[in-house]
């Protein structure tokens, strides 16, 4: 039997990532602290037509740095970043990081991506949503999303859901430490 040629549409994953072609949004978006670049500025690095004009010697944030659509192959063209208006990234395993646009801050509630990204928060999936957008932070559930307010990275993340009166769970979530239990008697 002769092996099957690699298909570049089905084959994608880590080892055999798309090519990024002329998109550069996370050179535009994301902080850098090797090069003292902030969230949201353009890297003085980037060369327009080119891509990274330090490529070969990047800092490690950025040789690390893996955007989900050049490696997930259930992300099709409309998720390119360059073209959703947001990158998609994983900061930690079961977690995933919706960085926009700050010139479209409103592109992930956008179809066919909302209805996605809650989609996968949801069971069997239960990915932890993040999006930041328009200096705000939002963490995506099924049934809602809910605005954390400006990104605290010195805070740890509280979230979960609380049992209303009338039965019904309302997710929530924060920057800050969970309220300390309180002994019943």
């Amino acid at each position: 039997m002769t092996p099957r040629p690699p298909d570049p549409d089905r084959d994608i994953g880590p080892e055999n990532p798309r090519p990024c072609g002329d998109c550069d949004l996370c050179c535009r978006l994301l902080e850098v602290k090797a090069l003292g670049k902030a969230a949201g500025e353009r890297c003085r690095h980037l060369v327009a037509g080119v891509g990274c004009s330090i490529h070969a010697s990047r800092p490690e944030q950025c040789s690390s740095f893996q955007c989900q659509w050049t490696v997930s192959p259930l992300l099709g063209d409309e998720w390119r970043p360059d073209r959703a208006n947001f990158l998609i990234w994983a900061q930690a395993e079961g977690q995933i990081i919706v960085e926009v646009d700050p010139d479209h801050p409103d592109a992930w509630r956008a179809a066919p991506y909302y209805n996605n990204l809650r989609n996968w928060s949801a069971p069997p999936v239960n990915l932890q949503v993040l999006v930041r957008a328009a200096d705000q932070v939002f963490m995506v559930f099924p049934e809602a999303d809910v605005a954390m307010g400006p990104l605290q990275p010195d805070k740890p993340m509280t979230w979960g859901y609380q049992l209303r009166y009338d039965g019904k769970r309302v997710p929530y979530a924060y920057f800050g430490e969970p309220p300390a239990a309180t002994d019943a008697g």
